[in-house]
């Protein structure tokens, strides 16, 4: 074997135990309830362990019945449950205003003075943006309104307000459905100003402990007091990394309540009406699955588009067949899935950014009813992940062969060379390599970026923690074979006539 054909088959090796060393096997406790076959449970649990969730929790509502699994955890493991946190806050709006503090007609302004909007220049009448557009999400805020502060900002409650204040609307009030987390910030903000209470305290005496909620938490303080919090982990170069974020008071209306399965699993069945509570509460429940835009037009066309709508904290299918929330967050997914007609329910808890809750609720009833023992979509991130991991590997290869490279055409350079442009239908031709590479960087963001709404910060949070080092792999291979075909081109180096 000759020493390039050698110093190739190391490289090769090396590089795969790299890889290798990287992938971290993850050990797996599970518990199911007795309801469950154990075949069910098997084939779930290694679909969830085929998707790299390191802890997770299912409750799972038939009728009158509640059966639960677990990966690594417990009925009182807690996790942060992401935008289902809207529900829970929707709820205590509408309770205000049961109790008559507060209509959802109500202009923002009554209880928030401060509040001044425009739309296009122009300010917005304060009648004309209510509490009930923040509950539908018809406000005009949206989550891709660079101006807002993102979500894990750690900034204070004074320097939001600022941001708020004079902000341009994406759309006109009752126009538009576009969901945005902004919108229930301020209706924290509306709770704290109606009740006279922190948001925690207001959430916690008058909707967890009536509702024997004791595993619910609207402080991430009290959370980890209890020592029961599991930390959240994102995915990254072939392994889970722990992502602990930290975020500001006024974001945990929007997105950052900590609950147990044993407690979202009860909230399921509160909103199914299958446990005994005050019917004041069945009335705000009732009324959080129904309240619609004001804007009638608005609605028929949602319906039409969406076979739906946003309610207050929950998505609504057609003639509530189907009632859901999904949260994420940077170290945490979460789904709750009811279907009314049925009394049946799946909740989903875990502690992976890029664990596949659209797909888990179905797949979970298909296992267990009807013994269907589908593969459960995970692959995506994962696959992600491999193709990002892979090309930043190749950047930090390509890398040094171009600093070889350098290194060795300065040296010709020195050593007599003379130089002699050469122009050539190959040499022009591999100006399509870097040009390639640039165009699929481009190419790929912007698909990302349209799919998350042109929120690049979202991405950047949100994607396998490879995302960020394969894009700048993909640009400085670009920019290597962008100097390598100047290079050839333009400084071709060639021996002196007495040297040839």
């Amino acid at each position: 074997m000759n020493n390039k054909r050698l110093k190739g088959v190391i490289a090769l090796i090396s590089i795969c135990f790299f890889v290798v060393s990287l992938i971290q096997p993850t050990q797996v406790f599970a518990y199911a309830d007795s309801k469950i076959s154990d075949k069910a449970r098997e084939h779930i649990l290694g679909e969830l362990e085929k998707a790299r969730i390191p802890n997770a929790a299912i409750a799972i509502l038939q009728e009158d019945e509640i059966s639960y699994i677990f990966k690594d955890s417990t009925q009182d493991t807690l996790f942060e449950i992401g935008s289902v946190s809207k529900s829970f806050t929707a709820f205590g709006v509408l309770l205000l205003e049961d109790k008559g503090k507060l209509s959802v007609d109500d202009p923002v302004n009554k209880h928030l003075p401060w509040f001044e909007v425009n739309y296009q220049g122009v300010s917005v009448p304060h009648e004309d943006i209510t509490i009930r557009n923040l509950l539908n999400h018809t406000s005009g805020f949206t989550s891709h309104e660079g101006h807002f502060a993102p979500v894990h900002d750690l900034i204070t409650t004074d320097e939001l307000i600022r941001q708020i204040i004079g902000s341009n609307l994406a759309f006109y009030p009752s126009e538009e459905f576009a969901y945005g987390n902004i919108n229930y910030v301020l209706l924290g903000f509306i709770i704290e100003a109606v009740s006279g209470l922190s948001y925690d305290e207001y959430m916690k005496q008058n909707v967890l402990k009536p509702l024997d909620l004791h595993s619910t938490f609207t402080s991430r303080e009290r959370a980890h007091e209890t020592g029961l919090v599991i930390g959240g982990n994102r995915l990254g170069f072939l392994r889970i990394w722990s992502r602990e974020v930290k975020f500001s008071d006024f974001i945990v209306p929007t997105g950052n309540i900590y609950s147990s399965i044993a407690d979202m699993g009860r909230w399921a069945q509160i909103q199914l009406g299958l446990v005994d509570i005050d019917e004041q509460f069945r009335k705000v429940v009732k009324r959080s699955h129904s309240l619609k835009p004001s804007n009638e037009a608005l609605f028929d066309s949602l319906i039409e588009s969406m076979g739906g709508f946003y309610a207050a904290g929950w998505g609504v299918e057609t003639n509530n067949e189907d009632i859901n929330h999904a949260g994420m967050t940077t170290g945490y997914t979460a789904v709750v899935h009811m279907l009314p007609k049925r009394n049946t329910a799946v909740v989903f808890l875990n502690n992976l950014t890029h664990a596949p809750v659209d797909f888990i609720p179905d797949f979970v009833l298909e296992t267990i009813e009807d013994g269907s023992f589908n593969t459960l979509p995970t692959a995506i991130f994962a696959i992600m992940d491999l193709i990002y991991t892979i090309l930043t590997i190749v950047g930090i290869i390509v890398t040094g062969v171009f600093i070889w490279y350098a290194f060795r055409l300065a040296k010709k350079l020195q050593s007599g060379y003379k130089i002699k442009c050469k122009f050539s239908f190959k040499n022009i031709m591999l100006l399509f390599l870097p040009l390639a590479l640039l165009t699929v960087t481009i190419g790929w963001n912007a698909l990302l970026c349209i799919t998350f709404g042109n929120k690049f910060t979202f991405i950047v949070l949100y994607s396998p923690l490879s995302y960020v080092y394969a894009n700048i792999s993909m640009v400085a291979m670009a920019v290597y074979a962008l100097c390598f075909w100047w290079a050839k081109i333009f400084i071709q180096p060639k021996y002196p006539k007495d040297k040839q």
